[in-house]
């Protein structure tokens, strides 16, 4: 479908040109001087004054010849035709009335709505910018340049994000120590026989058998006592960046918060007031909030908290409330992927201790502890957690993602190094051999150099739609002996099961028109879901088999970009997308070998 765009010019004469005006000459007349020589009308705004500039343009294109003049003239300029521009003051509310807006919807896979709209807001200054929180989508209303600029930003920006996987380690050890030493009695009482018939106070005859006395029996103590118990909780934890995750082992125990005014109950004379409950989580509790680098290193706020009913606490009026012990560690650590933390020595001891033995005898000194036994117990608890990181998913950065973007000045935003004082920046407004200032390019994968070929003849090959063609290599060594090539870009990216990638296909073809190539992976492995052309270049593409892929190019002039596959991963599996082969055509229609790479899919699972 044809996509509405501004008009652009097309002068009847685009090789370069000389112009010398060092005397100073009026501005309209050296515009026009030049609208002349490269054969389009140029008419100027009511507001233009009279100024006179000297230049000195050499070999310059009209797009150059325009550029300088404009910033020489502090101007700028509407493409109306094809044949004709319109140059203006440059003033803001000149821009506001010639430039012409663009609406564009950016649907958002990963990144946060509002995240996003504040960065697009501080960073391109935009007002005509909308929300639709149900789509996830941003609406922007702006120059063509500001959009563009806000495409790349939205690019780089809209981001799964990292992953982590906690391996934790709950330990409690619990020791108690009992000691006994001393003597302990058994049991002992006394006990007296009498007559029940009545008698005289001087006929009483008190005899030894009438009373009975038990000796306790005697047990000797000299005992220690050491137990130890182990409490584990090994839970595992994937939480994305930024996200909290909480873990509770233990129970909800009701604490009464309020009491009310009681109310009388029948007429037993009862009273049963209000109570008002609030329900605590006692046991182990866990939160983690995790913040993972790019340099894959993992910093966890941790908190972790143990607590238990201890006792209880009378609060009057027959009502009680359970007593709880709490020991919390609260802490900020940087950890390596895979490196493990250690937590411990956070302690709780409690001591209790006991007397028993014979009465009045045991408080008799130094012979005193005969006959009674001490016992005293301690117990020990420690609590030790350790704490593991493993990085699943890291946010899918690329290099183009890294390179700086010319954005234009303060004033005037432009986007890929496009004039600040042309209308639209981003396609420009010659149709052909415009001449452009490109921004640093992307680093391409090194190709091994081959030995010069020699001259020799390659099998005929048989072009769609066309006669047989010789295949050769290019004539004359040297530089230009370089076979034309085509690459992958990134050769290696991380990802993982049901993610979707993207691979960008670039190459190095000037002088070609068109060109074929064969692109293979494995079908089990990866979902191939299209194909997104860059512009000023044509893809069509059929299958020639499940996992071949063949796609016919038409090549641009200027750009090495040519499109962006998109695959969607079916395995956690390393996966390979290869350029098996391929054919580059000249204007006059000869068939060349062509340079190819592979680029790698690491899988991103921790194995």
């Amino acid at each position: 479908k044809a996509k509405a765009q501004p008009p652009k010019l097309n002068p009847k004469s685009k090789k370069p040109m000389s112009f010398s005006f060092p005397k100073p000459t009026e501005f309209m007349d050296i515009c026009k001087a030049i609208g002349k020589g490269f054969g389009f009308n140029v008419i100027f705004d009511p507001q233009m004054k009279e100024k006179k500039i000297t230049i000195e343009l050499q070999d310059v294109t009209p797009e150059g010849a325009l550029e300088a003049l404009m910033q020489s003239g502090g101007t700028f300029y509407k493409v109306l035709d094809p044949s004709t521009i319109i140059i203006v003051p440059d003033t803001p509310q000149n821009r506001k009335t010639y430039e012409d807006l663009v609406i564009k919807t950016f649907y958002l896979s990963n990144g946060d709505i509002k995240d996003v709209t504040n960065v697009l807001r501080s960073i391109i200054h935009t007002k005509s910018l909308g929300q639709n929180n149900q789509l996830n989508a941003i609406v922007l209303r702006d120059t063509a340049d500001k959009v563009e600029l806000a495409t790349k930003i939205i690019e780089a920006n809209d981001k799964a994000k990292a992953e982590v996987l906690l391996n934790v380690e709950l330990l409690q050890v619990d020791s108690q120590k009992i000691r006994q030493i001393g003597t302990e009695l058994g049991n002992y009482s006394f006990t007296t026989t009498s007559d029940t018939n009545p008698m005289d106070l001087d006929k009483i005859h008190i005899a030894t058998h009438m009373w009975q006395m038990t000796i306790p029996s005697i047990t000797y103590y000299l005992v220690k006592n050491i137990t130890e118990a182990e409490l584990l909780a090994q839970p595992q934890l994937r939480i994305s960046e930024g996200e909290k995750a909480s873990l509770h082992i233990g129970d909800r125990v009701p604490i009464v918060t309020a009491s009310f005014q009681p109310y009388y109950q029948g007429t037993t004379g009862s009273y049963y007031p209000y109570n008002s409950y609030q329900y605590i989580d006692v046991g182990i509790k866990i939160d983690i909030k995790p913040r993972i680098h790019h340099n894959r290193e993992v910093t966890l706020d941790l908190k972790v908290e143990v607590s238990s009913i201890s006792g209880e606490v009378d609060l009057g009026n027959g009502q009680k409330a359970p007593k709880i012990s709490t020991r919390t560690i609260q802490s900020v650590i940087r950890l390596k992927d895979g490196e493990t933390n250690l937590l411990a020595g956070l302690l709780r001891t409690d001591k209790s201790t006991g007397k028993s033995g014979f009465p009045w005898l045991q408080d008799i000194p130094l012979i005193g502890n005969l006959f009674s036994k001490f016992s005293k117990t301690e117990t020990r608890t420690d609590l030790i957690l350790t704490i593991t990181p493993q990085i699943i998913k890291m946010p899918d950065i690329r290099e183009e993602d890294l390179l700086p973007v010319w954005a234009g000045t303060e004033e005037n935003v432009s986007f890929r190094g496009s004039s600040s004082r042309i209308e639209s920046g981003v396609p420009s407004p010659f149709e052909e051999e415009g001449v452009e200032v490109k921004p640093e390019e992307p680093i391409k994968p090194e190709v091994p150099e081959r030995p010069a070929p020699s001259e020799r003849q390659i099998p005929i090959q048989q072009r769609p739609g066309g006669e047989g063609i010789q295949r050769r290599l290019r004539p004359g060594g040297g530089s230009q002996s370089a076979l034309p090539s085509f690459y992958f870009n990134p050769s290696t990216i991380l990802g993982s099961q049901n993610e979707t990638v993207t691979i960008n296909l670039s190459g190095s073809f000037e002088g070609f028109k068109e060109a074929t190539l064969l692109i293979s992976f494995p079908e089990e492995d990866l979902e191939f879901l299209g194909i997104s052309p860059f512009p000023d270049v044509e893809v069509e593409y059929q299958f020639v088999e499940k996992s071949k892929i063949k796609l016919n190019l038409k090549l641009p002039q200027e750009m090495d970009q040519l499109a962006a596959l998109k695959f969607k991963i079916k395995s956690n599996k390393d996966i390979k997308v290869k350029i098996e082969d391929g054919s580059i055509y000249d204007e006059n229609s000869q068939v060349w070998p062509i340079e190819t790479n592979e680029t790698e899919i690491k899988s991103a699972v921790f194995k």
